[in-house]
């Protein structure tokens, strides 16, 4: 972070002077020593989930979720908070038991979760007002909006996205800035020299599922 503080990520325990540190967070100083610990780790897997890193900043605080949660948390110096529970009506994350049983039979439980009902493949993005979620629910793609003021989120499938703009074949959110989202989108019928460009938009609240 910008107070020279380094945080890493961790989907398995990671060992440090004959010490093993089952945290999914551990920070760092600048000499490589290990200072603090949070989120001990409730199911370990050696598979990556989508996106591979799992930290973002929205202005200038930093936070991190894991793949399996509905739950944000806001990393600060010492301590490590729940900062948001992005929860849609109708949907749910896969259960510890279910993710343990699947691992313990020695399946790969993306593939399992991709024949389930259950959320997975997350990737957030935030600004003032929303948190956006990428996701998946089975074979289906999703884009979830959770309302941070009114503390409710709703979804609707992510090819119907395509409306909210004309003579473009993509809208994908990859970043945010104030209380805008930032999107790169390919017009059809131009020149390559022209594509892609940034579109810079705000979001509704009122989108039905």
């Amino acid at each position: 972070d910008d107070e020279l503080n380094y945080y890493a990520y961790n989907s398995l325990p990671t060992t440090k002077s004959d010490t093993d540190f089952q945290y999914h967070i551990i920070k760092y100083n600048k000499e490589g020593e290990i200072e603090k610990t949070f989120l001990p780790i409730a199911f370990a897997s050696g598979y990556v989930m989508r996106p591979v890193h799992r930290f973002y900043k929205n202005e200038n605080r930093l936070y991190t979720y894991l793949p399996y949660s509905s739950k944000i948390y806001q990393i600060n110096p010492d301590t490590c908070i729940l900062y948001c529970d992005t929860k849609y009506e109708n949907l749910s994350y896969p259960s510890l038991d279910y993710l343990n049983s699947t691992q313990k039979a020695n399946k790969n439980y993306i593939k399992e979760l991709s024949e389930e009902d259950y959320i997975y493949n997350v990737q957030l993005f935030e600004n003032k007002e929303f948190i956006v979620s990428l996701f998946d629910v089975g074979k289906n793609h999703y884009i979830g909006l959770y309302n941070k003021n009114k503390k409710e989120g709703s979804y609707y499938l992510r090819g119907e996205q395509r409306e909210l703009l004309e003579k473009t074949d993509c809208l994908q959110i990859i970043g945010s800035y104030k209380h805008e989202f930032i999107s790169v989108i390919r017009e059809t019928n131009v020149d390559k020299e022209e594509n892609p460009k940034l579109l810079f938009f705000q979001l509704k609240d009122n989108v039905s599922k």
